[in-house]
């Protein structure tokens, strides 16, 4: 439970474990419910032809959200010619600059809740507007300790 008491929702974890798992997800969306108690699955995507710069343009532009992404490119080994394709668990923290303070407050005392609750997540990116979790922000951070 984070200090503001906040909890994370089983099914969260859940759906989370069969990403990492299974691969049965492309992303999980989480929002706070309505009385902002507990973090819960908002919506869920299969979709494994939907690329990372499409989804983030689903995020929303006022509003806090986490997002778990299962992101996958190509990558070369340096100086050999070889391209290999590689596949991150990220974990995205949308708290975008024009969200209400009080929700930036709850989110970011919330973070590490949740990040406790998703053991597995292997690349974390945070963004207060889109240029923070561009594809080539988050591509750099995803092969920074690639081991070949």
């Amino acid at each position: 439970m984070s200090v503001t008491g906040v909890k994370v929702d089983p099914q969260c974890v859940e759906l989370f474990n069969d990403l990492k798992m299974g691969h049965n997800y492309k992303y999980i969306v989480y929002a706070f419910n309505k009385d902002k108690s507990r973090i819960i699955v908002e919506r869920v995507g299969q979709d494994d032809e939907l690329t990372y710069r499409e989804f983030i343009k689903s995020l929303p532009e006022n509003e806090c959200r986490y997002v778990v992404f299962n992101f996958d490119f190509e990558h070369s080994y340096m100086g050999t010619g070889i391209t290999a394709k590689c596949e991150r668990i990220l974990l995205l923290l949308w708290c975008p600059s024009t969200a209400r303070i009080r929700e930036k407050m709850l989110f970011a005392s919330s973070k590490l809740t949740i990040k406790k609750a998703l053991e597995g997540v292997q690349v974390e990116v945070q963004g207060t507007d889109f240029s923070e979790i561009d594809y080539d922000t988050v591509y750099e951070k995803a092969t920074r300790n690639l081991r070949f």
